[in-house]
């Protein structure tokens, strides 16, 4: 056997003993190097070109508070270009003229339409009217008169071989069956006798 495998033959036989893990006195925690190299380069430039730099803020702050309001002022007066553009007189006087005119359009349509409907329930209404003048002078000279809502179908021919006879109507209730009695089979319902109860 290895010394390796004796050994963990014997932690297998006596896991009561613990494995000690030795650790370093003092943890050390490193940093990427990444980190440094990016930390010394903005250190350098700084140390080169500092006061470049800060002088750059400053005048950069300065310009900024002091044209402040101008710019302000020019960025309120574009937009006020931008809505009056859009809203002006003459863009909103075109759009209502647009709805007039598609007002317009449809409202005619709809005229059109209610003349058509019109002249058909006219038409409707002369066609009955003329259907009842017929029929009454078809009173006046005797003939028949026959309704508009009753009109008799053509009777075919039938032959006496293929008479139908009519089939006999199945029910699933007895004959002698009558709802107002009851069940004819059962003794129906009997009320409770009084009792007179002495006290």
């Amino acid at each position: 056997m290895d010394m390796g495998q004796a050994e963990e033959a014997q932690n297998i036989e006596n896991p009561e003993e613990q494995v000690t893990v030795q650790h370093p006195e003092k943890l050390v925690n490193e940093t990427p190097e990444s980190f440094v190299n990016g930390f010394n380069l903005v250190t350098e430039i700084v140390v080169s070109y500092g006061w470049y730099v800060i002088l750059a803020v400053v005048v950069i702050f300065y310009l900024r508070h002091r044209f402040r309001s101008n710019i302000s002022q020019l960025m309120k007066e574009k937009s006020d270009r931008d809505y009056y553009k859009k809203y002006d007189t003459k863009t909103a006087f075109a759009r209502q003229e647009g709805r007039q005119r598609a007002l317009m359009r449809m409202q005619e349509e709809n005229d059109i339409k209610a003349k058509e409907l019109c002249e058909r329930e006219m038409q409707k209404e002369e066609e009955k009217k003329l259907q009842r003048i017929e029929e009454w002078e078809n009173h006046k000279q005797g003939k028949a008169y026959r309704s508009k809502h009753y009109q008799p179908k053509e009777e075919e021919p039938v032959s006496t071989s293929q008479e139908k006879k009519p089939k006999p109507k199945s029910t699933f209730r007895p004959d002698d069956y009558n709802p107002l009695m009851g069940i004819a089979r059962s003794n129906g319902f009997r009320p409770r006798q009084r009792s007179s109860r002495g006290g």
